[in-house]
């Protein structure tokens, strides 16, 4: 089926004059340059030490990263899950801030908290675990 839309995708592409053509392939080029899983591992890179400070606005201790399309179990989507532990008497309303903050930083829709390792459900706690990156 996908194959279908591309294939028509392609003679409505072919029917385009050259610099629609080309203006078609700058749009493409900039949504795989958005979903990238690099780039957006770059992009949080680039702002570790703002993603930092405001960690520690909120109490927020070791941030590791899950998802980013980089895990095969995570391939084509573009959810980030952050995994942390809080500072003792640290609760919702710190991640909830945390959560806020980090989606307007970084632009991107799909960011989730996992507050620490025991609010992963069992079955993909160690997975989680093994493939999570320190950020």
């Amino acid at each position: 089926m996908a194959q279908d839309k591309v294939q028509k995708l392609i003679q409505q592409a072919e029917k385009l004059n050259f610099l629609e053509q080309l203006r078609l392939l700058e749009l493409l080029q900039e949504v795989v340059r958005k979903n990238d899983p690099v780039s957006r591992l770059a992009k949080l890179q680039a702002k570790r030490e703002e993603i930092f400070q405001i960690a520690a606005k909120y109490g927020i201790l070791n941030i590791r990263v899950f998802g980013l399309g980089m895990q095969p179990e995570t391939q084509g989507s573009n959810e980030i899950v952050f995994l942390i532990d809080l500072e003792p008497k640290r609760g919702l309303f710190a991640q909830a801030n945390f959560l806020l903050d980090l989606q307007e930083l970084l632009g991107f829709k799909e960011v989730y908290l996992a507050a620490n390792e025991t609010s992963i459900r069992k079955p993909f706690r160690k997975e989680m675990l093994e493939t999570a990156v320190p950020l």
